[in-house]
């Protein structure tokens, strides 16, 4: 598999990236994942052009090179970053005084 094989994507993990995408493009984001390297990491980012200073914006969004990946830029570096959705520890938004957070959990109670 190379880097940029995108087919090679768990149904659920391509759901997630596509829902994450959205988001993103809506709102400001913390998202919390861990490195290729192994360190933890937390960005509040975006892809909503209106929370993007102007000579930072992207002249358009194409298809993402790999599913697996998503671009965000870092409202607190100022700079384009990405992660890997696989990596995801747990994402948090706001929508008007509600806050809803995705948590990335192994899950062993199958009685529901």
């Amino acid at each position: 598999m190379t880097t940029n094989d995108t087919s090679v994507i768990s149904e659920e993990t391509q759901v997630l990236a596509n829902f994450l995408r959205y988001i993103l493009s809506k709102r400001l984001v913390k998202v919390k994942f861990t490195k290729v390297n192994g360190e933890l990491r937390t960005i509040s980012g975006t892809t909503d052009t209106e929370l993007i200073p102007s000579q930072d914006r992207p002249m358009g969004f194409g298809e993402p090179r790999n599913l697996n990946v998503i671009n965000l830029y870092d409202v607190e570096l100022s700079a384009w970053r990405s992660f890997r959705v696989d990596s995801l520890i747990k994402a948090s938004y706001t929508i008007g005084d509600i806050k809803y957070t995705i948590k990335k959990e192994e899950l062993n109670d199958t009685s529901y």
